[in-house]
């Protein structure tokens, strides 16, 4: 077969990921996708960055596949090259670090996240480092390449400028029935700064606020003490930063809240007050016997953003957030146990129903923190009870070998009737079945999460077909299907007999179908063939039935 063609891949969107707690792509922190008309316009990016690209190939018989080639250079400097022609296959499992989706689009990262060891692929890389890592500030250019496994190819250039997204060092107003102070440090000092106040009829007018040693600062007695500010951030590149903030007001208690998001390096915390502050938040942070005071940035209309690097080793962290509100101040708190995985170690976690051990493989190449949450879980079909679901965080973190997971029942009611299933969408996967006392050892070779449930339902066996005889040696052969919607079969323990003398069986996963022989000929006539099987569970089933081997 001739399998060559000319056809082009189609280089169709491309994913801009931050990587680092102070990173942002046009001013997110959460990864950006562009199109390739989007991505002609300059891209602002500060902090280490990582790139993947969605892409198509077209080949005969008119089906995609992916392009096998990927580069990336930055200013003409090659940083990445990936070539799927050789793939080694005791390293499939890396096709989950390299492939990805976002928004049912699938993604080839042209960087790695995990710290793998990618010895046996053909890829060529600064130490698959993330792009950017070393970039001056100023404009560049990015230039991405795919090509298939016959040369056709397409690639983009996207500008980019690489830079500092300015901060407040703090931010706050002060207002009573003469006026409103303001106050503002910026970060750098070289930034543009600029002010607007609310009229009356709700439009934004300028107003000037001087500087003094860095910091600016005016009494504005014609302000209502109500009144909203808004202060505008541009630095070097255009990199832009605003806030707005109330000079006053009393507002309920419950009006503000603090949420975590757990990434592999860092902690992000997010405030989020449904009324505006008269000045920026600020977190407390607890680790251990020491603390850190954090001053949120605004990241969205009302919403400020905190990062922050913690130590890890299985502490649990408290975090105490403080809002102004004119004359009031409002403070939330929130604790949970955190941990960090690196080469070798082993660290608990402890949930309210659950502890969890994770033990990290010897050779690990980079540390990751790690967190533990529970959530009630729905009913599943063919099991039964549900004790929960164990969520592992940040989700989808990935290891060269797998990572041995302890999961222990603090109330002691998962018994030996209970297993542990990774969830992949609306399927279940067997993990590890719960001993008596309640622990259940499990290995992963990502961050996901673990569904406790019960099965207690035997395996069913349906024979299908005829006894029939082989040709070649008249040796006869059987057929069934077992099925088994909980824990699923533990094909190790099939077993098969013909007149009490054992068979030769085979399962066929995929299709439940079993096949079976007898050892030596069979005569015409009737015979007694059965089948012994158990789940992974344990639960075992057996089935028996007379079949006729005819003429």
């Amino acid at each position: 077969m001739d399998l060559s063609e000319s056809f082009s891949p189609e280089i169709r969107t491309l994913l801009f990921t931050p990587l680092d707690a102070g990173g942002t792509v046009n001013g997110s922190h959460e990864p950006v996708a562009l199109s390739c008309k989007t991505a002609l316009d300059t891209v602002m990016i500060s902090g280490p960055f990582g790139v993947s690209v969605s892409a198509i190939d077209r080949v005969q018989c008119s089906r995609t596949l992916t392009p096998v080639l990927y580069e990336a250079w930055i200013d003409d400097v090659p940083l990445w090259r990936l070539d799927l022609d050789r793939f080694p296959f005791s390293k499939g499992h890396f096709i989950g670090s390299i492939y990805h989706s976002v928004a049912g689009k699938r993604f080839v990262r042209l960087f790695d996240p995990y710290g793998l060891d990618f010895s046996g692929f053909t890829l060529s890389a600064d130490d698959t480092a993330p792009l950017g890592q070393n970039l001056t500030g100023g404009p560049h250019n990015l230039r991405i390449h795919v090509a298939d496994a016959w040369g056709n190819s397409d690639w983009i250039g996207v500008p980019f400028y690489y830079g500092v997204t300015p901060e407040f060092v703090s931010y706050s107003l002060e207002g009573d029935s003469s006026g409103v102070d303001v106050v503002m440090v910026p970060e750098p000092a070289d930034c543009v700064v600029e002010f607007a106040v609310r009229g009356p009829a709700g439009a934004w007018e300028d107003v000037y606020v001087p500087v003094t040693g860095g910091e600016y600062g005016r009494r504005i007695p014609w302000l209502d003490p109500h009144s909203e500010v808004r202060c505008t951030l541009t630095g070097r590149g255009g990199f832009k930063r605003s806030c707005i903030l109330a000079a006053g007001g009393v507002h309920p208690v419950d009006s503000v809240s603090i949420e975590t998001v757990l990434h592999p390096e860092y902690l992000e915390i997010y405030a989020r007050p449904e009324a505006t502050p008269s000045s920026l938040p600020v977190v407390r942070i607890y680790e251990g016997s020491s603390f850190e005071t954090v001053v949120f940035q605004p990241d969205g209309d009302n919403l400020f953003r905190a990062a922050y690097h913690p130590a890890g080793t299985d502490q649990v962290i408290h975090l105490k957030a403080a809002f102004e509100f004119g004359a009031e101040k409002v403070e939330r708190t929130q604790g949970f146990a955190i941990g960090r995985i690196v080469s070798g170690s082993r660290i608990w976690l402890l949930g309210d129903r659950y502890k969890v051990r994770l033990s990290a493989p010897a050779g690990y190449a980079s540390s990751t923190l790690v967190r533990l949450s529970e959530t009630g879980s729905s009913s599943y079909e063919a099991f039964g009870e549900s004790l929960g679901r164990i969520f592992l965080e940040p989700a989808g973190v990935f290891f060269n070998d797998r990572v041995e997971v302890l999961v222990v029942s603090k109330e002691g009611d998962c018994t030996s009737s209970y297993g542990a299933y990774a969830q992949l969408g609306k399927s279940t996967s067997f993990l590890g079945r719960f001993d008596s006392t309640g622990v259940a050892s499990v290995k992963l070779r990502t961050l996901e999460s673990i569904v406790v449930l019960a099965d207690e339902e035997p395996p069913s066996i349906r024979w299908t077909g005829r006894l029939r005889r082989r040709a070649s040696d008249g040796k006869g052969v059987f057929s069934a299907k077992i099925g088994d919607g909980g824990s699923g079969l533990d094909s190790g323990s099939l077993k098969g007999y013909i007149d009490g003398d054992v068979a030769i069986v085979s399962y066929d996963p995929d299709t439940g179908r079993v096949s079976g022989r007898s050892r030596k000929p069979l005569k015409y006539g009737m015979h007694e063939i059965r089948l012994e099987v158990k789940d992974r569970m344990g639960n075992s089933a057996t089935s028996e039935t007379a079949r006729e081997l005819a003429r």
